[in-house]
């Protein structure tokens, strides 16, 4: 992650079932952190599982983790 924003990739993609959502926080939060980009020059996705119900925390779980 953090070598794809280094060389200008500013989509990344996430989910719960891809078990990446710590990963792209991760490296998002470094690359800001030092500098590299801005939150804003970034576009990044996530999707919840359907079998969770949307309105329940679930969503913020999936979200809390990215």
């Amino acid at each position: 992650m953090k070598d794809a924003i280094d060389i200008g990739y500013r989509h990344f993609d996430s989910a719960m079932i891809y078990g990446n959502e710590h990963e792209v926080g991760a490296a998002v939060r470094a690359k800001i952190a030092d500098g590299t980009v801005k939150r804003e020059d970034l576009f990044i996705t996530n999707k919840v599982n359907r079998k969770y119900d949307y309105r329940s925390s679930s969503l913020f779980v999936s979200v809390g983790r990215s």
